[in-house]
């Protein structure tokens, strides 16, 4: 959201230049002639930050000031002022500024002012928003202190905000207690078996923990899936205990095992790539040694074809010419013959083509090595400066094999685009993986080639990187079927096993989504493509407004995707 700045000022010019100069700095301006219409347009307009004049006819910088700051809480006032003598400073922050500065003043010096200006009062409304809460928690526990089931609603809002479930089954497998969340979820136990009530069963589970705690008296651990939650792995302990009355009941708690299956794909992704870094870093070496002494013959066989067909050429001539024609005709007469069954015409023309063919077909040899070196290298944990174009151009070529017999994919990479603070593993996986989602698009619903494709058959996808203020940009379009407004909201939850309509692995998106929202701040978003199909855009900070390289933590539990690398629609 852009920061919203009120200027008041009486003077046109220096107004217009404050706005072009706020303007420049991505921010959203109000202007205001006098201390009237800037106190009206204040209340319209709610800023985040007033630059107001000293010296204006009727109402002050000094008397807006103040009337500004009863009127607006949080607002922070920077006064413009000719003015520098330190009683007319003290006179301004006395009245409730926040900050001056003096004409003439450079742009550098408004920005960096604004720029404080606008951290500051972040930092104020945060603290005030948090004063608020707790403000609001004390509130809260004073009046649940005052109830009879204070303690047993404090454990179930724990229950609830931790994801973790617990229940109670007597001997006779019977629900005697179910937390909240899940009593919505399952409805009212009374009178219901834990199988019944949980699995929609007859009998008893063959796994039952409840009856293992009984028999054994012993705590029992197990991992499980409820029907009624699918998309959920929970670890439930199941400990035995009794009553006063001696009653004997099992205590299940059931703990949500979510985030530690993204961080076990997290390890295990993290394992693939360092295990990719060191074959790719063999095959290179290996591949690299013979591909070299491979171009090197080839150039010395270039220059070489190149002497040799001088030296033919002369031989021609000499052949040619009449005095030795007449001495030994025969003998020329069969240097003629020998010439016309070699085809030597052709082969002067044919063997330097092969050469550059063979060279040429060496050098992506050595292109598609250097790009699976780079590509399996990323592995840093510490956030870098990083080229993006080049982290897009490795990974669309390392992925090229994959999809090239089922989409044709267009690259419109911007020179200009700015330098990115990242782990450049992680978005050169994430660029893979939507594009290798993308070259998966089905057909059509008629089981014809999506609208817009330029080959029957196969998917279109175009992948490009542009710049906005603040931030690099990666859009990946497909024309196969769209995504349905209607079913984006669960598009980037991790445990969707489904696929969206345009047959992207959903888990595809979380992971995506993990990397650049998580992992480095930025932003994703689905709409629908120019092509037809499916858009996904990405938003990553660029290094000038996002963490300076290297002093980034490590980006932590962002989930791979939970399928097969290899895995297409």
């Amino acid at each position: 959201m852009k920061a919203k700045v009120l200027v008041v000022d009486d003077s046109p010019d220096i107004a217009l230049l404050l706005v072009r100069l706020l303007e420049l700095q991505g921010c959203d301006v109000a202007v205001a002639p006098d201390g009237q219409q800037g106190l009206v347009l204040a209340e319209r307009f709610q800023p985040d930050v007033a630059l107001l004049d000293v010296m204006m006819p009727g109402m002050d910088g000094m008397e807006l000031c103040q009337r500004l700051k009863a009127e607006q809480e949080g607002l922070y006032v920077i006064l413009v002022t000719a003015m520098s003598d330190n009683k007319d400073v003290v006179r301004g922050l006395d009245a409730g500024a926040d900050d001056y500065i003096t004409k003439p003043f450079s742009k550098e010096v408004l920005a960096a002012r604004l720029r404080s200006g606008l951290r500051i009062k972040a930092h104020r409304d945060a603290l005030v928003s948090a004063n608020r809460r707790l403000l609001e928690e004390i509130a809260e526990r004073r009046r649940a202190e005052a109830e009879a089931q204070s303690l047993r609603r404090r454990i179930e809002f724990v229950l609830e905000a931790t994801r973790t479930g617990l229940d109670v089954i007597d001997a006779d497998l019977n629900v005697r207690y179910i937390d909240p969340a899940r009593r919505r979820l399952y409805g009212d136990p009374a009178g219901r078996k834990c199988y019944e009530y949980f699995c929609g069963r007859d009998t008893h589970c063959q796994d039952c923990g409840v009856r293992r705690a009984l028999q054994t008296g012993q705590q029992v651990v197990s991992q499980r899936v409820f029907p009624g939650e699918p998309d959920r792995p929970v670890e439930v302990i199941s400990f035995p205990f009794h009553e006063g009355d001696g009653t004997r009941l099992v205590a299940q708690v059931s703990v949500d095992l979510s985030q530690r299956k993204l961080l076990e794909a997290q390890t295990l992704r993290a394992q693939r790539l360092e295990a990719l870094g060191r074959l790719a870093a063999g095959l290179a070496h290996e591949i690299n040694t013979p591909n070299q002494y491979v171009t090197d013959n080839l150039r010395f066989l270039q220059a070489a074809c190149h002497q040799m067909g001088a030296v033919l050429e002369a031989f021609r001539r000499l052949a040619e010419a009449p005095e030795v024609r007449a001495a030994r005709p025969e003998l020329v007469q069969a240097v003629w013959d020998a010439l016309a069954a070699a085809e030597l015409d052709e082969l002067r023309r044919d063997i330097p083509q092969a050469i550059a063919d063979a060279l040429s077909g060496v050098a992506e040899v050595s292109r598609v090595v250097a790009a699976v070196q780079k590509f399996a290298s990323h592995g840093q944990t510490q956030k870098t400066l990083a080229d993006l174009n080049e982290l897009v151009s490795n990974a669309l070529e390392v992925g090229r094999l994959e999809w090239r017999q089922t989409a044709e994919v267009e690259a419109d990479l911007d020179p200009r685009l700015p330098p990115v603070s990242c782990l450049p593993s992680a978005i050169a996986e994430a660029v893979v993986e939507l594009v290798r989602g993308a070259a998966a698009a089905p057909e059509s619903a008629n089981g014809q080639p999506p609208a817009g494709s330029r080959t029957a058959g196969r998917t279109r996808v175009r992948l490009c990187t542009r710049g906005e203020p603040g931030h690099a940009v990666i859009e990946v379009d497909d024309d196969g079927p769209p995504i349905p407004l209607a079913q984006r909201d669960r598009l980037f939850d991790p445990l969707v096993p489904s696929r969206a309509p345009n047959g992207l692995p959903q888990r595809t998106l979380a992971f995506v989504h993990a990397v650049v929202v998580q992992g480095h701040g930025g932003s994703v978003e689905v709409s629908e493509s120019p092509l037809g199909g499916t858009r996904v855009t990405l938003r990553l900070p660029s290094a000038d407004h996002g963490a300076p390289a290297g002093t980034g933590s490590p980006m932590v539990a962002v989930p791979a995707p939970l399928a097969c690398p290899t895995e297409t629609a």
